[in-house]
């Protein structure tokens, strides 16, 4: 049953029009802002607001959630997550699909996005390529994560924009990578369950919701089992396909799509990067991109 010590909350996330209900819910709430950047979560008066689109309630079962995704009792049930985190990756999810929805006319690539200078490298999601985790070694070298996993871009200035979530691994972290490494995500780590764990990036290393930035460069990932990391050059024409099949966008016409993506990628540099070493890799990827940009001293906010 709820905590009746915990009060029924109404937020509003940013300039989403509609707020989330939660009842019984103040460990899930702490959680969800733990993952969130620039996206001004704010309690509202339930009088004057509209419906609530998400509704959250944490039972003797667990957190249940009730949305317009989950529309018979059939998928109600299968929303309640007995775990926090379940809880909060079930939230992630779904607050994605309705960030998604509230931006028709934007384009949503599937893969994660960092900034190089002030330009974006962006790595189109391939399975098990290994995306995430490279992101984040890439904040220990100093570099601004926009995304682990969807990038929007912008459809008149063909520009990626940042969500303001924080990247999200599997672990265990692979064979191989170096114990600074392992201790930056120690240092990071927030909540986490199973295969399932946040890393808390600090304010210099994640970009806030709505930073924009211009594609510098796509890097198409092949991670394997043995040999030291390697990139070559590829044709833009490969890195457009590869990003046009990520692609989420539904209700944005064809020919826009193709032309957003062409003016991204038109002048970016493309390669595709091979490796087995996590470390070798970003620091291949920092000699090709450029130097890194002097930090504040890890190890402080």
């Amino acid at each position: 049953m709820p905590c009746r010590a915990e009060p029924v909350r109404w937020l509003r996330f940013g300039k989403l029009p509609q707020p989330v209900r939660f009842r019984g819910g103040a460990a899930l709430i702490e959680a969800i802002c733990s993952i969130l950047r620039g996206w001004n979560v704010r309690d509202v008066d339930p009088a004057s607001a509209p419906r609530p689109l998400i509704r959250v309630r944490r039972t003797r079962l667990g957190y249940r959630r009730i949305s317009w995704w989950t529309d018979r009792p059939s998928r109600v049930r299968e929303k309640t997550r007995r775990h926090l985190v379940e809880a909060l990756c079930g939230f992630h999810s779904e607050f994605l699909d309705w960030y998604l929805a509230q931006h028709p006319k934007t384009l949503f690539i599937h893969g994660a996005a960092v900034k190089f200078g002030r330009r974006l490298v962006v790595f189109p999601a391939l399975a098990k390529a290994g995306k995430s985790t490279l992101t984040v070694r890439l904040a220990m070298e100093g570099r601004r994560v926009f995304c682990d996993d969807v990038l929007p871009i912008d459809t008149k200035t063909s520009h990626g924009i940042a969500l303001g979530i924080v990247p999200r691994l599997r672990p265990p972290l692979p064979r191989g990578v170096g114990a600074a490494f392992r201790r930056f995500v120690r240092d990071r780590r927030g909540h986490g369950f199973r295969n399932r764990l946040y890393v808390s990036l600090r304010s210099r290393e994640l970009a806030n919701l709505g930073e924009t930035a211009p594609v510098g460069g796509v890097v198409i990932l092949t991670r394997r089992s043995t040999g030291s990391a390697s990139i070559e050059p590829l044709d833009p024409a490969d890195a457009m396909e590869k990003i046009v099949l990520q692609n989420y966008a539904r209700e944005v016409p064809t020919p826009l799509i193709l032309d957003t993506l062409a003016r991204a990628v038109g002048g970016a540099q493309c390669y595709r990067l091979r490796y087995t070493n996590t470390d070798e890799a970003a620091a291949l990827l920092c000699a090709t991109f450029g130097p890194a940009r002097p930090t504040a001293r890890r190890g402080r906010r």
